[in-house]
């Protein structure tokens, strides 16, 4: 992984084919990505300001870009609420929703080429709950967030590794969108583009990733012990954290318990340790129906295109197969391939 200033997230020369994003198992590129900040920015007004509504986290990020490339003003109201939005309507000029980013993706234009983001010009505007009196706006600078996810990097980034970022916390909170959003585009690390907010679905969810960094608010982890098999989600995690506030002690004391019990398993188990996204399985064979997602061939031995062929597992002893649920995708993932992470 390369580590990028949030300035720079956009002309960093990441490899274009390489994973940024999971939707469902799906993979999304920093192609993807790219392609998509520019063509959205394409149809913006400088100067304009938009509020971002996108209940999808890839597309909210799509927005966020695509609004400081066009040097217009983004704003993240508190929730999406027709009376929320209804309050702060002399806060912004146009809403971005997910089907007008959509749209927007989709219209011709001729995007500009990218360049380096302005990181005091470059503003987003957050608002507070609202619970004690009238909404507060936040005024953040893209030199500060990119401060703030540096800081997170330098503390936690050697732990997380490349495991990929799974979160219950929405991202049009700060620090949804700091944890879930913001360093892990830094960062080149990963990120499961859906929430999953209920216990079940988050295990269900980090079971198929390999490993996971794990972001949630104390009140949702204070609840998985008695929810889901905790140990069996710890199993998984490379690193948890309760963004917003540290855990109340009963919560730390049942997650410290139940790493302890995580811990037993792996010694215990028959099958391998999970060491780090996207898992520490030997692939010896590709598996039957899976095809390069460049070329179409069948298997490594076959393929056409330069780049997959030579970095596919099956011909490249020791590389790790990518996890379950990205592999109903494409088996050729490792870090030189057609799909790289």
């Amino acid at each position: 992984m390369s580590v990028l200033a949030l300035e720079s997230v956009l002309i960093g020369g990441r490899d274009p084919d390489r994973v940024a994003a999971l939707r469902d198992g799906r993979p999304l590129t920093w192609r993807d990505f790219s392609d998509a900040v520019a063509g959205v920015a394409a149809t913006l007004e400088p100067g304009r300001r938009y509020a971002l509504i996108a209940a999808d986290a890839w597309l909210f990020a799509v927005a966020l870009f695509a609004v400081w490339r066009a040097d217009a003003e983004a704003m993240v109201p508190n929730n999406a609420l027709p009376a929320t939005l209804s309050g702060l309507a002399e806060s912004f000029d146009e809403a971005l929703d997910d089907a007008a980013l959509r749209a927007r993706m989709a219209s011709p234009g001729a995007p500009a080429a990218a360049r380096l983001l302005d990181g005091e010009r470059c503003r987003l505007t957050l608002f507070t709950s609202g619970s004690t009196g009238e909404p507060k706006s936040i005024v953040k600078r893209l030199r500060q967030l990119s401060a703030e996810v540096a800081v997170l990097e330098r503390s936690f980034g050697a732990q997380a590794g490349d495991a990929c970022v799974l979160a219950t916390v929405p991202h049009h909170h700060i620090y949804g969108l700091l944890f879930r959003l913001l360093w892990p585009l830094s960062a080149g690390r990963v990120f499961e583009v859906s929430p999953h907010f209920l216990p079940e679905d988050l295990l269900e969810a980090a079971a198929g990733l390999g490993e996971v960094t794990l972001i949630g608010s104390p009140a949702q982890l204070s609840r998985l012990p008695e929810l889901i098999d905790l140990p069996a989600l710890l199993s998984r995690t490379r690193l948890c954290v309760s963004s917003g506030g540290p855990l109340p002690a009963d919560a730390a004391a049942a997650f410290a318990a139940a790493a302890a019990g995580a811990r037993r398993r792996w010694r215990s188990s028959a099958a391998p340790r999970p060491a780090a996204w996207p898992g520490a399985v030997k692939a010896t064979a590709t598996a039957p129906g899976r095809r390069c997602p460049r070329c179409a061939a069948p298997s490594a031995r076959k393929a056409r295109c330069g780049s997959c062929r030579p970095s596919c597992p099956t011909t490249r002893p020791g590389w790790r197969r990518t996890p379950p649920s990205f592999c109903r995708t494409a088996a050729f993932s490792c870090k030189a391939g057609a799909i790289a992470w």
